[in-house]
């Protein structure tokens, strides 16, 4: 059975076409959504609706009872604070996972001096709801495990249905949710002057003559108001979309898209070859809410206007949001989505450190992510930044959710890499762990020395890779080792000092144990390329700071490509960027280096770089890099004009709108915004550009630039383009909004719409920009 919308027809006339709307459908298609789930019951959707009693805990000792109830009109959980008058309210959106059990640094903090309770309250009665990218949570407790159950089932069914809505269902929640913000008294009314506020909030800056009569066309104007679904379709009115209706006037034969119309729109302006009648048809299906039109295979507005803002018509190519890349090829032809001091959420010195940090990185599908090893006061090994005031973390309980989460997200394989300060006797402990609480996802096979590529990602599915030093002879129980590579050389100068003291002059010491589940990645010192070329295997690896890095970039390119095509190297940022700052990854990645890792909790556009490079192939946390990277036989330098087989082409963008372009962080006060775009080419040294458009004046809502701007790009196959939006501002430096990056190969061609995200990764729902691709290549 089909469980998608079926709204009903309001006919509200919009320039010529149908338009179709309606809050009580909606709240209704939800309902019998989740009651055709076969775990989701009438009674569960009354009580949850009604509310249920629930702990909420702030932290040790800080525990709250409250209400909490599911308001399905706004999508949203709604709680009664203790010490406010108002509701506040959580939008379902907002949350990106519903963990069960004792999950969350505050939970295991809270509940960790009576053990037994807690294992009691971790099998029945504790969730947590993790909100948007910033690893918050709202961490509760339920009377009873059926409670839990219930809570749990729905809000994860509730979180599967807003992943389905297209664009104009979660348009139209977000319209209702704006409503109820304004609403401060929950009369369900909001007057004229409501409306106003709530249009500056939006960034509209329309006439108060125009504003008011189309408030008199859709209200009664002597009563106490205008209502949700009034407001629903006076917001429509006002918010037209011109561009796209004069596009949907271009190619339909008056109220309607046929389907040999949609046929020629998608291959003669989306450039989709190979698209087939049946194809036309599944995105009618899947896109046109009005049913009558569905069965005549026929769009209206709605249902171009759903085409052109799913994922049928992102910024990036359908094919590519999708795995699309060769993925048994050696690892080392990959850029791999890597983190720096996974375990901080914040400064290196005084930051915190988590557990939630490596589940949020596993979710997010990074693929190798830092562990830096020290002996615990009491015998248990910790993870922190050594000799500092960060925080300290289990060894252990980050080995458990990294079993737990490392393939939520990706199946391909993650590698942990060991900065290891311990002591013989708790590096046992490590290899204890690895060994009895990773079981069959670690892998630890012997080295085949028959072989001269290291495995592919393919051949590795499910598997966790440690990556660390090795003993030559394993036979003997411990043996002392070099101090010159990474595990040292990252630390500050007064932590290498105390390191040092605490030797007493003595090498560090590596336990057989801890060596044998090293194999297919085995920490190397790097000394020259020479001695890469004549002595390393496939399975030797090394890790470079950011500072020699560089110069090897500038000295020796070329050298650095032919290192990259054999054999994986770490990239780590400098020990000054105490703040948690970046360096730019195109620098490394231009050499083919597949381990580049970040801060990944700071934001910049560095950082926003890398999330773009990983945006495509189906959150794999893997890239393929380009050919001339990877074939032995070829040379390149990326400060040299390519030899490769990769010819220039020239990006033509024409930007066309914006929508729904928020004040900067989300403020809903200020003045109304003046946006531009800013769009940039990184890539290869040649191709490192940058262009705006021009501001536009008082408008936020639903600028128009229609300016086009053109790159000429060398090597597309190295490049990415990132996409921002800025409020200009005459007297300090213009304030950063939104973007959004990716790789100049995955970019779709025709007609497309951009949605941004913040610095904070936070996607700001529903901005936009509305764009026009052209592609051609040069000779």
């Amino acid at each position: 059975m089909d469980y998608s919308l079926k709204v009903k027809c309001h006919n509200v006339k919009l320039s010529g076409l149908k338009s179709s709307y309606c809050i009580y459908e909606y709240n209704k298609a939800v309902r019998l959504f989740l009651v055709h789930l076969s775990v989701i019951s009438e009674e569960w959707l009354k009580e949850v609706r009604n509310g249920t009693r629930l702990t909420k805990v702030r932290g040790k000792n800080r525990n709250y009872r409250r209400t909490y109830w599911i308001d399905f009109d706004t999508m949203s959980l709604c709680y009664k604070p203790t010490r406010k008058h108002t509701r506040s309210k959580l939008p379902i959106s907002d949350i990106k996972e519903v963990r069960v059990g004792v999950k969350t640094d505050r939970l295991r903090s809270s509940l960790k001096s009576n053990v037994k309770e807690r294992t009691q309250t971790a099998n029945s009665r504790c969730f947590s709801l993790m909100i948007d990218d910033e690893s918050r949570s709202l961490d509760l407790i339920a009377p009873s495990a059926e409670i839990a159950t219930m809570w749990i089932q729905v809000i994860n069914a509730l979180i599967s249905k807003g992943k389905e809505d297209t664009i104009v269902e979660k348009r139209q929640l977000w319209i209702m949710q704006a409503f109820d913000k304004t609403d401060r008294n929950g009369d369900g009314f909001l007057t004229f002057k409501e409306i106003q506020k709530l249009l500056k909030s939006m960034n509209m800056d329309i006439g108060k003559k125009y504003a008011y009569n189309k408030y008199q066309q859709y209200t009664d104007v002597n009563g106490k108001g205008m209502t949700k679904n009034e407001f629903t379709k006076y917001y429509r009115d006002i918010s037209s979309r011109s561009e796209l209706i004069d596009l949907f006037n271009r190619y339909s034969d008056g109220e309607e898209l046929s389907l040999s119309n949609l046929k020629d729109f998608l291959i003669q302006e989306q450039k989709l070859d190979g698209i087939t009648d049946a194809n036309c048809k599944d995105l009618i299906l899947l896109y046109e809410p009005n049913d009558d039109l569905k069965a005549s295979y026929c769009l209206g507005i709605d249902g171009f206007t759903n085409l052109l803002t799913s994922k049928h018509a992102d910024i990036i190519k359908f094919s590519h949001q999708q795995k699309f890349q060769d993925m048994t090829q050696p690892l080392c032809h990959y850029y791999i989505f890597s983190s720096h001091n996974s375990y901080l959420v914040g400064h290196q010195l005084i930051g915190e450190s988590s557990v939630d940090a490596y589940i949020d990185h596993m979710q997010k599908g990074v693929r190798s992510v830092e562990l830096d090893c020290w002996d615990g006061d009491d015998g248990e090994p910790v993870i922190y930044h050594g000799h500092t005031l960060t925080s300290q973390i289990s060894f252990e309980s980050v080995i458990k959710a990294i079993a737990e989460y490392a393939f939520v997200t990706s199946c391909y394989p993650v590698i942990l890499s060991i900065e290891n300060h311990c002591s013989i006797e708790q590096q046992r402990k490590m290899a204890k762990y690895f060994v009895e609480i990773l079981g069959d996802k670690l892998y630890n096979e012997p080295i085949d020395l028959s072989r001269s590529d290291c495995p592919s990602p393919e051949d590795l599915k499910y598997k966790v890779l440690v990556k660390g030093k090795k003993l030559k002879d394993e036979a003997i129980t411990e043996m002392e080792i070099s101090d010159d590579d990474e595990d040292d050389l990252k630390l500050s100068d007064v932590a290498k000092e105390k390191l040092k003291e605490k030797r007493n002059g003595k090498k560090p010491k590596l336990a057989v144990e801890l060596s044998r589940v090293v194999n297919l990645i085995q920490s190397t010192h790097f000394k020259n390329f020479a001695e890469v070329k004549k002595k390393w295997k496939y399975y030797n690896m090394c890790s470079l700071a950011e500072s020699k890095a560089d110069g090897l970039v500038k000295d020796s390119a070329s050298e650095m490509v032919e290192m990259n095509k054999s054999h994986i190297v770490k990239i780590y940022p400098s020990g000054f960027r105490i703040s948690s700052s970046n360096y730019d990854p195109q620098t490394f990645w231009n050499v083919g280096c597949q381990m580049v890792t970040m801060n990944l909790q700071s934001p910049g556009s560095d950082t926003d770089i890398y999330y773009g490079r990983f945006s495509v192939n189906g959150d794999t946390g893997y890239y393929l890099k380009p050919e001339f990277l990877c074939n032995k036989n070829t040379s390149f330098d990326p400060r040299k004009k390519s030899k490769s087989t990769v010819k220039p082409i020239e990006l033509i963008v024409k930007v066309i709108s914006g929508q729904q372009i928020p004040k900067p962080d989300k403020d809903s006060k200020g003045e109304i915004i003046d946006p531009y775009v800013k769009i940039e080419i990184h890539g290869v040294p040649d191709d490192r550009t940058g262009k705006s458009t021009k501001t536009i004046s008082n408008n936020g809502f639903n600028p128009k630039w229609g300016q086009t701007l053109k790159f000429r790009i060398t090597n597309s196959e190295l490049a990415l383009i990132r996409f921002s939006v800025y409020d200009s501002d005459a007297i300090s430096s213009d304030d950063f909004i939104g973007q959004n990056t990716i790789p100049v190969p995955s970019i779709g061609e025709g007609y497309r719409h951009i949605f941004l995200t913040s610095e904070n990764r936070e996607k700001l729902f529903p901005a936009s920009l509305f764009v026009h691709i052209t592609i051609k290549k040069l000779v």
